[in-house]
């Protein structure tokens, strides 16, 4: 029999969180329907504790204390649900009306949150080489200019 794997209070908060954004997600109706008891709600935790933490793909850095670290994560968690939330809305998207924990569990694992702070750059565009040209002829007809005025 294979030894129950332990998580710390951390991971606890972390799934609870994960699953309080579920409810919010989807409402209190389906959350409710899904999982009927306490028990039902403990247990199905317990089963995908591990799972969810190593979805989420976030470790604790060294130099960041416990709160900081659950404010991080939690930031990720709420990033990864809004983008949940816009395909749940979406009316093509059937497969987001109530998914399984699986599929949340996968959509963790391959969420990869944008660079904000970077600066938007389009593909650059082929320059016209008769363009190209032009400017280097009238580079090289100034560079005689200053030649002459200097000589």
């Amino acid at each position: 029999m294979a030894k129950p794997e332990i998580i710390g209070d951390v991971d606890k908060d972390l799934v609870n969180y994960i699953f309080h954004k579920i409810r919010l997600t989807w409402g209190e109706t389906k959350y409710n329907s899904t999982f009927l008891d306490e028990k039902t709600l403990s247990d199905t935790k317990r089963d995908w504790a591990a799972d969810l933490i190593a979805a989420m793909r976030i470790r604790r850095d060294r130099r960041e204390t416990e709160d900081e670290f659950i404010f991080r994560a939690k930031d990720r968690i709420d990033r990864i649900f809004s983008e949940i939330r816009v395909l749940a809305d979406d009316g093509s998207a059937k497969s987001w009306e109530w998914p399984s924990l699986k599929k949340i569990i996968s959509y963790m694992h391959k969420f990869q949150i944008r660079p904000s702070h970077r600066i938007y750059r389009s593909a650059p565009v082929l320059e016209d080489k008769g363009k190209i040209e032009g400017k280097r002829k009238a580079g090289a007809k100034e560079l005689g200019v200053m030649k002459r005025m200097f000589a």
